[in-house]
């Protein structure tokens, strides 16, 4: 067997013990995995990924796969509530109700043809504010909305 190419047996087997690693040593509070990608959210509201980043998918600003978890290059200053996502496109919901995208606009997923087919570093989207929960199928994602304090 070539160690050049592993088996997905070998990639899942990787994959779990990374899991069990970055929950322990991270504090992840919420994982998300899927599509080679895996997604964790940690307690402090910092999200990490690692796995294959061929369309910007772990939002380290590159393409490169990471077999170790990396800081999603969001603002020092954002916190994050809930994350999404679905084979190529990124989300996460701040605890102030905005979202950042990151990944691949597959079919023009996120309603704004002229950003580009691949964001590899999250950006807010600013015609999405007091948004409360993403959910994302394979084409289409549905923004949640919390109404606002009177």
């Amino acid at each position: 067997m070539s160690l050049s190419k592993p088996s997905v047996v070998h990639l899942l087997a990787l994959t779990c013990l990374m899991l069990v690693i970055a929950r322990h040593t991270l504090d992840a509070q919420h994982l998300k995995v899927g599509s080679g990608v895996v997604m964790m959210l940690c307690k402090d509201g910092n999200l990490y990924s690692w796995g294959y980043n061929g369309k910007g998918g772990l939002g380290d600003g590159t393409t490169q796969p990471r077999t170790s978890p990396v800081r999603a290059l969001l603002p020092d200053s954002t916190t994050i509530q809930s994350i999404e996502s679905n084979d190529v496109s990124r989300f996460a919901v701040t605890t102030e109700g905005d979202v950042y995208f990151w990944g691949a606009n597959d079919q023009n997923i996120i309603g704004a043809p002229s950003m580009g087919y691949i964001q590899s570093t999250p950006i807010r989207l600013p015609y999405f504010q007091n948004v409360h929960q993403v959910a994302c199928g394979e084409s289409m994602c549905y923004f949640r909305r919390c109404p606002k304090a009177s």
